[in-house]
């Protein structure tokens, strides 16, 4: 292209090029067609379904929308997290604005621990990520249906699958971060350290912390999914949860030894809120949504846990998810993992590497009995990532229907499949490795409608296979299965008030 006073001159165009690609004389015929015929412009609609148009800039006002959080406090009193108990907090939900567009808990949880951090008083410190493990079961309710029900294992497999900003994840969850500290130097340079003195720290002495956990529900995830504010009475719209036991959230470690000791704390303070979301429009605009929007489809979690004591085995999948599911992730557990404050939330199983393949790692330590720094080794644990327990894994429906290869890796399950479609999908690959996505829809996005299901409501024979050098009647594992399943809600044509739940 050049230039000159009237604009731009065409140097050189291919028109079998130019015919094939852009299709130019047509455009410009159609726009000069619809000018001199019709005496109408065409707009830029009009033209984008024929052409890709790089600039579109066209302006439109939007409808007006307000959002504001309010503050819910729980049904009674608030509650001591008790050791061996699993104590429940309800949240009435009131009836404010026209929609629900999010829900998170803010946790604050006490000090724990001696002030003072005389050399006498154990360390304590709280299990990895505490704010997911805490909340042990979280439920919707409306009116006498149990809309959505999810667990921690929901939680991790939606972390471990969707989430991209780590950093404030983990800082919601009251995992300790990342911290970088400086040293000067006399040879030219700064150098760096890289260390971590949060929740998950041994200390003497823990201060209040503060954690905001997202409620995990379909409308919390994407405003266009809003829940409309009106769909039960006032009385009938709860939010239930259940508390983890204290002794799985804290760890006590002798002051001495610095190996994990009995627990002797039995209570622990800690005060839970709801901040709800709730959307405003127009009354003549939300009139024109309750008419016209009588079916809503929604996301919901189905999930069960499964014990697998043989190297070779195949699970009936339909006997406990029943309904319509856009993906599902598989994960194997060890059961001990679910004793160790920082393995809870990882697959797989922790292999004791012989003393010579041990990772040690060298840290200066101050000793106050000779008043000197001194150089210390330690043996680091895996945090990321344990060892994998199968070999290959695939689904199947009928005698001879591989929905999934037959005896293909695992690793295709969390290497290849959570990314195929990188730029449409918001799925990740997740650095554990020993929990895999099984999807049955194109896309898994958070905003976009439903692109494919899997009904197993229909297909009672469908099955998951898998191989393990490892498991056995000695090597029992936990299976633990997490769906994203489609339901729907349904208004009530002769009442605009009432809904109900409805399974495609």
């Amino acid at each position: 292209m050049a230039s000159n006073s009237a604009g731009f001159t065409l140097l050189y165009q291919s028109k079998q090029t130019d015919k094939l690609f852009a299709m130019t004389d047509d455009l410009v015929n159609m726009i000069k067609t619809n000018v001199k015929k019709y005496h109408i412009i065409p707009d830029i609609d009009s033209i984008a379904k024929t052409h890709t148009l790089f600039i579109n800039n066209a302006y439109k006002p939007y409808a007006k929308i307000a959002c504001e959080y309010i503050k819910v406090l729980p049904n009674g009193v608030y509650g001591n997290l008790l050791m061996n108990s699993n104590p429940s907090l309800e949240f009435t939900i009131p009836s404010y604005g026209h929609f629900i567009s999010d829900m998170v808990f803010h946790i604050r949880v006490s000090p724990i621990g001696d002030s003072t951090e005389a050399t006498a008083s154990p360390y304590y410190r709280y299990c990895a990520y505490p704010g997911i493990r805490l909340l042990k079961e979280v439920k919707l309710t409306l009116g006498p249906e149990d809309v959505d029900v999810y667990d921690a294992m929901d939680v991790l497999s939606y972390q471990k699958f969707h989430v991209e900003d780590m950093a404030s994840w983990d800082a919601q969850m009251g995992q300790q971060e990342i911290r970088e500290g400086l040293y000067a130097s006399t040879q030219g340079y700064t150098g760096s350290y890289m260390y971590r003195d949060g929740a998950q720290s041994i200390k003497r002495y823990h201060p209040e912390y503060h954690w905001w956990v997202p409620a995990n529900f379909w409308f919390c995830q994407d405003m266009s999914r809003a829940l409309p504010a009106s769909i039960y009475p006032n009385t009938q719209r709860k939010v239930r949860i259940t508390l983890e036991n204290i002794n799985n959230m804290i760890q006590q470690v002798n002051s001495t030894t610095l190996l994990p000791e009995t627990l002797s704390l039995t209570s622990h303070n800690i005060t839970i809120e709801l901040y709800i979301n709730n959307v405003f429009i127009t009354k003549e605009l939300f009139s024109v949504y309750n008419y016209l929007n009588k079916m809503m489809a929604i996301r919901v979690h189905k999930r069960s846990k499964i014990i697998a004591n043989e190297s070779i085995n195949k699970y009936l999948l339909s006997s406990f998810i029943k309904y319509p599911t856009e993906y599902m992730t598989v994960g194997f557990q060890d059961p001990a993992n679910q004793l160790d404050p920082d393995f809870w939330w990882l697959m797989g199983r922790n292999i004791v590497k012989p003393v010579p393949k041990k990772i040690i790692t060298p840290a200066m330590i101050y000793n106050p009995t000779v008043g000197l720094y001194q150089l210390v080794t330690y043996e680091c644990k895996p945090f990321s990532t344990l060892d994998k327990v199968i070999s290959t894994l695939y689904m199947s429906a009928g005698s001879n229907i591989d929905i999934y290869p037959k005896n293909m890796i695992e690793s295709f399950y969390m290497r290849y499949l959570p990314t195929r479609f990188r730029q449409q999908n918001c799925i990740k690959a997740p650095n554990d490795e020993c929990i895999y996505f099984i999807p049955f829809s194109v896309y898994q996005q958070k905003d976009t409608e439903l692109s494919g299901i899997f009904d197993f409501s229909l297909i009672n024979d469908a099955y998951l296979h898998y191989e393990s050098s490892y498991i056995s009647r000695s090597n029992v594992v936990d299976l633990y299965i997490c769906a994203s399943c489609i339901n729907l809600i349904v208004n009530d044509d002769n009442n605009t008030d009432v809904y109900h739940l409805r399974y495609i």
